[in-house]
């Protein structure tokens, strides 16, 4: 019986836009510590920006909206 031959996969990671893509949704609070933030646009179609509640993708004013 043959062993299957073994294949060596390559990874390329680009750490730079992996860090921009990780950041989108957090605010830095600093000391290295960061919080997640709103998932809404605004009126005006830029991001919220405010804090989102705990285990909430959005903030307490985006969050009334979506439950109504």
């Amino acid at each position: 019986m043959e062993e299957p031959q073994k294949q060596e996969l390559k990874f390329v990671i680009d750490f730079d836009e992996a860090s921009k893509a990780w950041r989108e949704n957090k605010k830095s609070i600093g000391n290295g510590h960061y919080k997640y933030i709103c998932c809404q646009t605004t009126k005006t179609g830029k991001k919220c920006n405010r804090v989102s509640m705990p285990s909430v993708d959005f903030c307490k004013m985006h969050a009334k909206k979506q439950s109504l």
